[in-house]
């Protein structure tokens, strides 16, 4: 679906707690080598708690291959959570997944099935059946693990399989 070393950062951008009145701050910006590499401080200020990267296409959207059934994500990590959403055409909610890396040089495949991918709006659970591999209109990856920390994050890519 994406990658960074050939698509570049794109239409990919932050997206923090302050749109809502927290003070968390994050950064996106290219490596040399071509990827992606997200950073920031997580502050549960003034009702904070979250950074995130994401990406909008309702212009042109993802069409999933049928026969897939996960989104496979390349990453470099430090240890901590995070959780990657999508949006699709029906509705405002997002499905996402948490999932942990591990902290370190090694480069890991985080693999997150579709039929595990819950619906959330606002961080709510929404009553609809989990993801089911429909087009995607928005992409994201957060972190915001409910206490303040710092992170850093690289990604190399985003597929399905």
């Amino acid at each position: 679906m994406y990658n960074f070393a050939k698509e570049g950062k794109g239409k990919w951008r932050t997206q923090d707690d302050v749109v809502m009145g927290g003070r968390s701050d994050s950064q996106l910006r290219m490596t040399e080598a071509g990827y992606a590499h997200f950073s920031g401080e997580v502050s549960l200020e003034n009702n904070g708690g979250f950074c995130s990267i994401h990406q909008t296409v309702e212009d042109d959207p993802y069409a999933i291959a049928a026969e897939a059934t996960a989104f496979v994500l390349k990453v470099r990590g430090d240890g901590k959570k995070y959780n990657f959403r999508v949006r699709t055409p029906r509705g405002k909610h997002l499905y996402g997944m948490d999932f942990r890396t591990k902290a370190g040089e090694s480069w890991e495949t985080i693999t997150l099935p579709f039929d595990q991918m819950k619906a959330e709006f606002h961080g709510e659970p929404v009553d609809v059946p989990n993801y089911a591999g429909e087009k995607v209109l928005e992409m994201q990856l957060l972190i915001g693990n409910g206490r303040a920390e710092s992170f850093e994050i690289q990604v190399a890519s985003i597929g399905v399989r």
